[in-house]
Parts: C-alpha cells; sequence; structure tokens
C-alpha cells in the first residue's frame, strides 16, 4: 500500500467519479482506476460498486476510508516536518477521541497544556472505536480518550480513569418519560428509538442497542453515524437515544434518565507505557485536574 493508491482512493470517495477525481489528481483517469484495482487486490475486497452510471462506496469502503484518511494526514504531518525550514523546533502531540462531541472536552485542558509546552502542537484526530486502540498501538495517536478495556490492559499500555460514567437514554425535556426516575428496556418497548452505527459504539452501548434494533419495527428506529447526529434527532423530537454519559458533554435542553441497575463504566486516557515524556506526564496530570474539577 503506498500513498498513491490512498491519495486515488480518497479522490474517488470524495467524487464518487473516476473522472473527476483524475482531474483532481492532475492524472489521467486509467492511472486512478489502476490505483484502486491494485489497492482493492492488495485488500482482497471490493471498495467501490461501479456500474456505467454511478460509483459508491462498498461498507468496506466506508470503513477503509476513515484509514486511509488518517494515514495520509500522518504522512503529511510527517514530511511538514522535515521538510520545515522553522528555526524553531516543535513536536506534534496526537490525540484520539470517537466524536466531535468528546473533543469538546478539550479546550480548557489544551489551553493550559500549550502554555506549558509552546512548541507543541495538537493534533486532533476522531475516530471510530474499534480503530482507537490499533492507532494508539502502531503510534500515530500518543494518547486516547476512551473507555477502560473491559480485559486486562495490554502489557504496554497504561490507563488514567478521568470520570465515572453508565449508559443514560438522551430523551426531549417535554418527553412523557422525563419525570421518570429511572428508564427500563420495557419502557423503551413502545418508543421510537435513535440507534447509531455499531462500529462507531462501545461494546456496552452496542450490547444495549442490539436487542433494540431487533425488536422495534424499522418505521419506529433511526439510524444515525454517530452522537451528535443522534442527539440531533432527539431534540427534533424524533425519538429517544442511548449515551454514554459524561456529565460535562450533557445537551442543556435534554433530559438524561439512567437505566435501572446500569454498569459503571470507566472514561479516561490510555497511552503507552514506554512513552511516557515530560509532555505526556504534563498531558495527563492537566487532564486529569481539568476533568475531575468540572465534574
Amino acid at each position: 500500500m503506498n500513498t498513491t493508491q490512498l491519495e486515488c482512493f480518497i479522490a474517488v470517495a470524495n467524487t464518487l467519479n473516476f473522472a473527476r477525481a483524475a482531474a483532481e489528481l492532475h492524472i489521467t483517469q486509467p492511472a486512478v482506476t489502476h490505483q484502486i484495482n491494485s489497492l482493492e487486490a492488495e485488500l482482497e475486497t471490493k471498495l467501490f460498486k461501479r456500474s456505467t452510471r454511478s460509483v459508491t462506496l462498498t461498507q468496506d469502503g466506508l470503513i477503509f476510508w476513515e484509514d486511509a484518511t488518517h494515514i495520509l494526514q500522518s504522512t503529511k504531518q510527517a514530511k511538514a516536518k522535515l521538510s520545515s525550514q522553522s528555526t524553531e523546533a516543535f513536536s506534534v502531540f496526537s490525540i484520539g477521541c470517537h466524536n466531535s462531541t468528546e473533543l469538546r472536552l478539550l479546550p480548557p485542558i489544551l489551553c493550559e497544556f500549550t502554555k506549558k509546552h509552546p512548541n507543541v502542537h495538537p493534533v486532533l484526530k476522531t475516530i471510530p472505536f474499534r480503530s482507537l486502540e490499533s492507532f494508539l498501538d502502531n503510534g500515530t495517536l500518543d494518547v486516547t480518550f476512551d473507555f477502560k478495556n473491559e480485559g486486562p490492559e495490554k502489557k504496554n499500555m497504561a490507563y488514567l480513569e478521568l470520570q465515572k460514567t453508565r449508559l443514560m437514554c438522551a430523551l426531549p425535556k417535554d418527553h412523557p418519560y422525563a419525570a421518570a426516575k429511572t428508564i427500563t428496556t420495557q419502557m423503551l418497548s413502545t418508543e421510537k428509538v435513535i440507534l447509531q452505527e455499531p462500529p462507531k459504539l462501545p461494546p456496552a452501548l452496542f450490547t444495549l442497542q442490539k436487542p433494540l434494533a431487533e425488536s422495534h419495527p424499522p418505521k419506529d428506529i433511526y439510524f444515525c453515524e454517530n452522537t451528535e447526529a443522534a442527539l440531533i434527532l432527539v431534540k427534533a423530537g424524533l425519538g429517544i437515544t442511548m449515551v454514554l454519559d459524561l456529565e460535562l458533554l450533557r445537551e442543556k435542553d435534554l433530559c438524561y434518565l439512567p437505566f435501572e441497575n446500569p454498569a459503571v463504566l470507566s472514561y479516561g486516557i490510555h497511552y503507552k507505557k514506554l512513552q511516557q515524556t515530560t509532555v505526556l506526564k504534563d498531558f495527563l496530570a492537566i487532564s486529569k485536574k481539568n476533568i475531575r474539577t468540572a465534574s
């Protein structure tokens, strides 16, 4: 796999047109086709559905799009660092989250962190749950904000807990259930539900969503690609969604109800044990102080 293949893939994925992708890349259309064919052969899967009239991404193509984007971004950053003519050295500190909602935790942390380390450039990445750990493991990310693994931590990984959390339902404040203390799956059985795509869900939330998806008729289910979209539909009064609650990120105009006997989960920062530099230690300490103070 090389950057030319990835650039061709991203161009076709963004335009859904081989001719337009070729024009953007200033190469011929057969060259783009060759690069896509060779990439699909290497990955042993089809990335696009092609007909004489249209081009669409396959499910594997949608999944690979995120990985390809992050690989290209990392490559460009590496080249930029090596080719920089600046006399003042700087380093990059890459931070991974699951979605842009979680990024809202970072402004006060980064404000304090960059004052202490002005020559460190934070890079923010949003990555699906299934990919976050692998990006940390291969060095693409320095830290990840994530839920604690249910199993034992890998030998080379460490974890700092920032907050306890649990499964909640988000619903409009004027909903009949808003006055309840807790919510049950039985109560949800007659409600329209807003569900998120499985690759972007933590295991605990996927386990809760699965029976709801199987028991509800299609007309009573809205599928969303992320938490932000799900909360928009809740605000529109279209249904109820399930979230892993982080109190700092609650939407003020929504009501949040816990499930009966919810499992308590840990949310925090994963990082590599052997990379505990001063920069990393300071980031961990600042994150812990800011989030626990605000909670």
